[in-house]
């Protein structure tokens, strides 16, 4: 089983990965709150969270006041497999009465003051293509979490997680002081939250929002650029990229093909189209991205979308690699400023001022990068610098919106 997490100022978000080894089966929802139950013989999830960092360490297996434990399946609910979330809360402390359950006998009973299915939490599954695992994502607002404090760098506190397949092979994330029970045949013992056996949980702070959706085009070139040479033509061919204006600068057409002359490099002439990549690493590669080769020189383009709710600023940063390259930009059709310093571009060390903020309009922000190069690496990273405040409003697309 593998969990990843994030969050906002609103919600924590989970994505889970289970492998099974078999097929999965959905079983029945009802009785919905004894989903985890060996005689179900279900496949569930489980997140516990201690909502209250004050709360004094271990605490009785039941769980302390703000401790509450998710878990999370999908189950036959009639009409069609239903992904849900059970909260089950030791002390409620969430609006109106609650809804109290106590598991298992007398002589040894696990008692909650509230365990019920969740409507406030958003849910979406996808099986893999061999039946044999699931996907599973969850979006738990943070109200859903009793004495929750807000939601930002300065929030530590203790978290598990647990799966239980087939209602009887269970396994834990995390056993710090070897109470988190496999147990797989007694209710109670099931059903109880051991948050001695949970491990600390840091929470990373958004001081800054790398760009990681963008669409891409090149690279291009000029008429004769073939018949240059890569060393002692260099000159010629920054002060040819450097006066030359291509497409992308009057006009972001992402459903425009271009051809001919412009597409020649000095390697070969290609047909350009934009790509949208969306990276899982922080700098963009021209060269991998286009299968644009070395040695081989041009200009390349990518555009990114920005929605922010109001007028804001924010600071461009830019990371590019060694070598011999010019950055220029445009925000909404207009030029970004150069370095006060920078050299003629024509020299090809043309950059973009990153000292000042810009500004973003209300809605939808369109920002143009043009990336020239002669040798070294062709690999691009922008970063966003703002408020917290202001980082957690922005979305990020490679394409506008509709």
């Amino acid at each position: 089983v593998e969990v990843r997490c994030l969050y906002d100022p609103g919600h924590l978000y989970l994505r889970w990965h289970a492998r099974l080894g078999r097929e999965f089966v959905p079983q029945p929802l009802q009785p919905a709150e004894r989903i985890f139950t060996h005689d179900r013989s279900a496949d569930t999830l489980s997140f516990y969270v201690q909502g209250d960092p004050q709360a004094a360490p271990g605490g009785p297996p039941e769980g302390r006041r703000g401790d509450v434990r998710f878990v999370f399946g999908v189950f036959d609910d009639g009409a069609k497999p239903r992904p849900v979330a059970l909260g089950m809360y030791p002390k409620w402390e969430g609006p109106g009465a609650g809804n109290p359950l106590t598991y298992g006998s007398a002589v040894a009973p696990a008692r909650f003051e509230h365990v019920a299915l969740l409507d406030s939490v958003r849910l979406g599954y996808a099986l893999d293509e061999d039946r044999q695992g699931l996907v599973l994502a969850a979006a738990i607002p943070r109200e859903a979490i009793p004495l929750l404090p807000p939601l930002d760098s300065n929030l530590r506190t203790m978290v598990n997680f647990e799966a239980t397949f087939g209602g009887h092979t269970k396994f834990w994330w995390a056993d710090s002081d070897g109470s988190a029970s496999t147990i797989t045949f007694d209710e109670p013992t099931e059903a109880r939250l051991y948050p001695g056996s949970w491990a600390p949980a840091q929470f990373i702070g958004i001081e800054q929002l790398y760009v990681r959706a963008w669409s891409i085009i090149g690279p291009f070139g000029f008429p004769g650029m073939a018949e240059l040479d890569h060393l002692t033509d260099r000159p010629r061919i920054c002060e040819r990229l450097a006066t030359t204006a291509y497409p992308p600068e009057q006009e972001v057409d992402l459903q425009a093909t271009y051809e001919g002359e412009i597409t020649q490099t000095r390697v070969r002439a290609r047909s350009l189209q934009w790509k949208s990549v969306s990276l899982t690493e922080n700098r963009l590669d021209f060269g991998r991205e286009l299968n644009w080769g070395y040695p081989d020189e041009g200009a390349a383009y990518a555009v990114t979308y920005l929605f922010s709710p109001q007028a804001t600023q924010v600071s461009l940063r830019l990371e590019d690699g060694h070598g011999h390259h010019a950055l220029r930009g445009w925000l909404n059709g207009q030029p970004l400023p150069a370095q006060k310093d920078t050299l003629d571009p024509k020299a090809l060390q043309y950059r973009i001022d990153t000292a000042a903020p810009v500004d973003l309009q209300a809605g939808w922000n369109e920002l143009l990068l043009r990336f020239d190069h002669i040798w070294g690496d062709k690999t691009l990273g922008l970063r966003l610098d703002a408020p917290p405040e202001v980082l957690w409003q922005l979305r990020l697309a490679s394409r506008p919106p509709p």
